[in-house]
């Protein structure tokens, strides 16, 4: 998805683009069934202050062991695990101050701690993780309306951190400087507080899919889902309101040819990815979380 794509409504003056890219495997041994994908998003922020560049890449790989209970019900367990690249910032900005290592900075903070020492010439690094494990179940029905349902209880743990001497910084002269209508001290106290948050959390989801099929012809068809979520954060310390639900919707058009299957699909969603790719969720992104996020794509399926 590019950010001046006409088409689009209003984003985020720091959004440029992001990609998603996933591939995986499905086999079945008669009534059981596997499977593995992995996927990779990078989305590409840029700001118009420091830090400038705050992109974010993720991978995750997910493991699937489904039973066929009978030809209208399926049972399943799911599992993923999701990384993020590490996020380095050399400068940041402090109202009309910036701090830091780059060449527009005002000021250099370093420390002789050696527990800084993986900085670099970096103020501030961010880690993240997420696991993810989930258990449900599918029926598959002979509607005119719905060909599946799909239902799932999953819980994800969150596991970030970050590193900076800012909060090191005890001399009263610099925390004392005035940036604007406060101080360096006060400034520093707001960015900390928007960082992410070192105490683990949870994320309980119900997760309702409904899908269906509306064949055209023998090759072609149209393939409308609903993915609806329910969320609940526990121990999660949140600085603005966050929803507590997300809906996305799928729209599809798909040809078959042979063993191949061609997919172009839209994908709408409430509240931007909340819920969906929980690695970009932290004190320092949620303000984004109550706004509409879109994508396009193409999904290949091989049958051998």
């Amino acid at each position: 998805m590019e950010s001046d794509w006409r088409f689009l409504p209003d984003v985020p003056q720091s959004f440029e683009k992001t990609t998603s890219n996933s591939f995986g495997i499905k086999s079945n041994y008669k009534n059981l069934y596997f499977e593995v994908e992995t996927n990779e998003i990078d989305l590409n922020l840029k700001r118009r202050i420091e830090p400038i560049d705050v992109s974010l890449k993720a991978e995750k790989l997910l493991k699937k062991i489904s039973y066929q209970i009978h030809s209208d019900l399926m049972i399943y367990a799911m599992a993923y695990t999701q990384e993020a690249d590490d996020q380095q910032f050399n400068c940041y900005s402090f109202r009309n101050l910036i701090v830091g290592s780059c060449s527009n900075a005002d000021i250099n903070i370093s420390s002789s701690n050696p527990k800084y020492n993986v900085l670099g010439d970096n103020l501030v690094m961010v880690t993240g993780d997420v696991t993810s494990i989930a258990f449900g179940f599918k029926i598959f029905l002979d509607n005119k309306f719905i060909s599946d349902i799909n239902l799932n209880y999953e819980q994800v743990d969150h596991d970030f951190d970050w590193l900076s001497p800012i909060e090191d910084i005890s001399s009263p002269i610099i925390l004392g400087l005035d940036v604007g209508n406060s101080t360096l001290g006060e400034e520093i106290e707001k960015v900390l507080i928007t960082l992410p948050q070192r105490d683990a959390w949870k994320t309980s989801i119900i997760n309702l899919n409904i899908n269906k099929h509306f064949k055209l012809g023998s090759n072609f068809s149209i393939e409308p889902s609903l993915h609806m979520k329910l969320l609940d954060l526990k121990n999660y310390d949140n600085v603005s309101s966050i929803p507590k639900n997300n809906i996305k919707f799928r729209l599809a058009f798909s040809f078959n040819f042979k063993k191949t299957k061609f997919s172009l699909f839209g994908d709408y969603y409430q509240n931007n990815l909340l819920g969906f790719e929980n690695i970009a969720f932290n004190q320092r992104t949620e303000s984004y979380f109550d706004r509409p996020y879109g994508e396009l794509g193409l999904r290949i399926n091989l049958s051998f």
